[in-house]
């Protein structure tokens, strides 16, 4: 009988004595030797490496039949001459989210390699195919930007504004407002919005935008709210929470709101809580006895249920006549005219339509007395309502007006004031010619004479801020006038003739040629 595979080993250049290992050639031989001993056969396999007498191992191989070992995985790439053909793979998991497809010519068997990445291809189409044009987007990183901000990454994401009526982008966004852009490494992807899109911003973290489906993306909040005393949330709204665990009849005054709700409080005099309690259907009613005289209205009650004393001041009825309003008519007075009038409709108020007015809003029941437009003449203000130390004039039939003037007294024996003299009032309330170096002239003590005022004499002059005064000869316009100081009474808008030291005084600034506004000023000292 045969005997196979007896393998021999003949190691040539072998030494004679070995501590460990030894560069070998090591010829592996593969026979058949029959029964009788001879071999049938032999197959030659060279290798050259290492053998460690220690560890009886190969170390270190490096060829087998003159083949680099280092280089053999090449022979098993595409192209090498052991090519392996990764298509027919055998994987035998059986997946559970795609189903393996072997309808391909790369695969023989849905267990090939090839029909599970067949599997995979389809089922990313799908969810591809499903992702586009989605209700709810990928966050996006900014909505503000008009162009490419530069450096962007792959994956980057805009959203680019917040219309597609609009032309504000640029660049390589030009064309696509109101559209998300994406880049994917070399250019940007864009999709289009549809009727109910959201997107968020990541810079914007209450915020979300909806996409109208005409051509606006509109802002809304993240819903956050809660509801406190009184309230409950409802979905999404928060609304009014009826009270309806509190079932006596007084409480505290107005509207309360509780950890229950919100009630109504009410004086349980005249009325109460018709007392259903926590059913939630208690209502409001008048109390018995609880209506007296001064609480009823016109219509409120038939004459039938009204007795004699129900009929007050200002009202006749009851013993089962109607209560009405009764105006007096006796009354002739100023202080207490009788000018309400009744009729089918209620009461109103008389008036002569001259100086007062109804205030138009009629049967609306807000109607008002008013004081009518222009209906005050100078006949009904009285002199006492101006007043003694203001500036205002008139009343008592006299029209009102703003008083620029005052009578002054000439403190001077000697020296008349002309019309149109800047003078100054002294310290005993006397008034003279004003001088720029006078040494107690002050701002608010000058005046100009509106007439001539003889010596010790009495006369009108300008003495209050805020008029135009004319009668001036050759001025500047918008130069200040000041008071000279070379002419006493005089005028000057040059500086001509003042000494260091002195103080500018300014009766105001000229408007025209011959006109100045008469508001006096210091303007400082003269340098």
């Amino acid at each position: 009988m045969a005997v196979t595979n007896k393998i021999f080993f003949v190691l040539n250049d072998l030494e004679t004595q070995f501590s460990d290992s030894k560069n070998l050639e090591i010829l592996f031989k593969s026979v058949s030797v029959s029964a009788d001993g001879n071999d049938n056969g032999m197959d030659i396999l060279e290798v050259s490496g290492e053998f460690s007498f220690n560890s009886k191992n190969f170390v270190n191989v490096g060829t087998i039949n003159s083949v680099n070992v280092a280089a053999h995985a090449s022979r098993h790439i595409g192209g090498g001459a052991d090519e392996v053909d990764g298509d027919k793979l055998d994987i035998d998991w059986v997946p559970t989210n795609y189903s393996r497809d072997n309808s391909i010519g790369e695969a023989d068997n849905v267990t090939d390699l090839s029909a599970h990445l067949k599997g995979l291809d389809d089922e990313i189409g799908t969810l591809k195919a499903t992702q586009s044009g989605q209700e709810w987007q990928n966050s996006v990183l900014d909505k503000d930007l008009t162009a490419p901000p530069g450096g962007e990454s792959t994956g980057d994401r805009y959203l680019l504004g917040t219309s597609t009526a609009t032309s504000t982008m640029t660049g390589a966004w030009a064309g696509h407002d109101g559209e998300i852009a994406e880049y994917n490494g070399s250019g940007w992807d864009f999709t289009s919005p549809t009727a109910g899109m959201f997107v968020s911003a990541d810079d914007e973290q209450e915020n979300i935008y909806l996409f109208d489906g005409t051509n606006t993306w509109q802002q809304k909040k993240f819903e956050a709210t809660t509801a406190g005393d009184g309230a409950e949330k409802i979905g999404l709204a928060i609304a009014v929470k009826a009270d309806v665990a509190t079932t006596e009849t007084a409480s505290a005054n107005a509207i309360l709101v509780g950890s229950n709700g919100t009630r109504i409080s009410v004086d349980d005099t005249t009325i109460e809580g018709s007392g259903q309690g926590s059913a939630g259907t208690e209502t409001l009613r008048v109390k018995d006895g609880g209506i007296s005289t001064d609480k009823l209205a016109a219509t409120s009650v038939t004459a039938a249920k009204l007795g004699s004393d129900v009929a007050g001041n200002g009202l006749t009825g009851g013993n089962g006549a109607a209560i009405a309003a009764q105006p007096d008519t006796t009354s002739t007075t100023t202080t207490e005219a009788n000018a309400v009038a009744s009729g089918a409709n209620g009461l109103s108020v008389k008036v002569d339509d001259i100086s007062i007015e109804g205030s138009g809003q009629g049967a609306g029941g807000s109607e008002s007395l008013r004081v009518k437009e222009d209906g005050i003449t100078e006949a009904h203000i009285n002199s006492s309502a101006i007043g003694t130390s203001g500036r205002m004039i008139g009343g008592s039939g006299t029209k009102i007006d703003i008083k620029f003037k005052d009578t002054i007294t000439n403190g001077s024996a000697v020296v008349a004031i002309a019309q149109g003299d800047i003078i100054y009032q002294k310290s005993d309330g006397t008034w003279e010619l004003a001088q720029a170096n006078v040494t107690d002239l002050d701002m608010k003590n000058l005046g100009v004479a509106a007439e001539a005022i003889a010596a010790s004499g009495s006369g009108e002059a300008y003495v209050y801020d805020g008029n135009k005064l004319s009668g001036f000869t050759g001025l500047t316009v918008g130069k200040y006038v000041v008071v000279s100081r070379s002419v006493a009474g005089g005028y000057t808008q040059s500086s001509s003739g003042f000494v260091s030291g002195e103080t500018l005084y300014s009766i105001g600034r000229a408007v025209s040629a011959t006109e100045v506004g008469f508001i006096r000023k210091v303007l400082g000292k003269f340098e």
